[in-house]
């Protein structure tokens, strides 16, 4: 018998797979974004809201009064990152991995965006005084959440919701929420985020509440932990 074993080949692909990985785009859109800054922080000024005083007398002077003025800080941070294709891979390589690599970068910068944004959203504002001074200013306890050893619930939301509204935010479409998959998979087991009665968004159909649709009054963006070098990411 022919000993043809020697002549099998292995099949090869000029087709890349990437692996699964993150690619929040839509956080970007959810934030005030100024660019062309030119410098190392860029400061934010805040005017505060007026109200009005009772008129107790005729002809009185009329009550003056400014509104709060205040400033906060943004610090410009650095990122970067470039995969290296020697142009004498070129001719040893059966695919051509540029526009891969492109796509893979730009989800990078997506992913970056999203988790820097994340992390001044549940970290400290820095303010700057009337002298150049820094501080250093928490969220302040009235507008959080207690965690009560619970995770996502709707009771939650209603509070979030009222606490908006309390402070005098619009519900004018620009609400946003980014919650992780942990509270996707809590409201899924709750009737009031899958039954019809409650939601049109049908979130039992595609298992998630849609990223960027509008539910309780906020647009929604789910953030995932995947890393595109662990095995999570595949």
């Amino acid at each position: 018998m022919a000993d043809i074993d020697a002549s099998f080949v292995h099949a090869w692909q000029t087709i890349i797979v990437p692996l699964f990985q993150e690619d929040p785009q839509d956080i970007r859109n959810a934030c005030r974004v100024r660019t062309g800054i030119v410098g190392k922080s860029d400061n934010w000024e805040r005017l505060g809201g007026l109200e009005f005083v009772p008129v107790t007398t005729r002809h009185q002077d009329t009550p003056t009064g400014d509104p709060a003025s205040t400033r906060r800080r943004a610090n410009l941070s650095d990122f970067a990152r470039a995969p290296m294709l020697d142009t004498l891979d070129a001719v040893k390589l059966m695919i051509s991995p540029q526009n891969e690599y492109t796509q893979a970068l730009l989800r990078g910068y997506h992913r970056r965006v999203a988790r820097t944004t994340l992390n001044a959203l549940t970290g400290s504002a820095q303010a700057v005084g009337n002298d150049d001074t820094l501080s250093s200013v928490a969220l302040p306890a009235a507008q959080a959440i207690a965690n009560g050893g619970t995770g996502m619930t709707m009771a939650k939301l209603r509070q979030g919701n009222r606490i908006l509204d309390n402070a005098g935010v619009p519900r004018d479409g620009r609400r946003h929420i980014a919650v992780s998959a942990y509270a996707i998979e809590d409201l899924l087991a709750s009737s009031e985020g899958t039954s019809s009665d409650y939601s049109t968004l049908n979130a039992l159909m595609t298992g998630t509440i849609p990223q960027g649709s509008q539910w309780m009054g906020s647009r929604w963006h789910m953030i995932s932990d995947a890393s595109p070098d662990s095995g999570s990411a595949t």
